[in-house]
């Protein structure tokens, strides 16, 4: 079963949240996940397996509480980024 996975960093505003199944190329591995911000809309995107916000970043599932609310839940926020997962096309270009 998928799970969100939320993670901070005191080299960027916000929280990332992924959701933990990845989508890969042959040389790239992707989460879907969106950036939550409480000054900004939500940033749904593509999030590289080894994007800084993830590798450097402290992960956390309280972080994300705040932001549930809005976005439909866990329930809804997971179905988002599902969609996203099945639905989306990888980026084409590299890091």
């Amino acid at each position: 079963m998928a799970r969100l996975r939320s993670f901070r960093g005191d080299f960027y505003e916000g929280t990332l949240v992924i959701l933990d199944i990845e989508r890969s190329t042959p040389d790239e591995t992707y989460y879907s996940g969106v950036l939550l911000n409480e000054n900004n809309d939500p940033v749904f995107e593509w999030v590289h397996a080894e994007d800084p916000r993830i590798v450097h970043g402290h992960e956390s599932h309280m972080y994300v509480s705040p932001y549930l609310k809005e976005l439909g839940g866990r329930v809804g926020l997971g179905t988002k980024l599902r969609n996203i997962l099945e639905q989306e096309p990888l980026p084409t270009k590299t890091r």
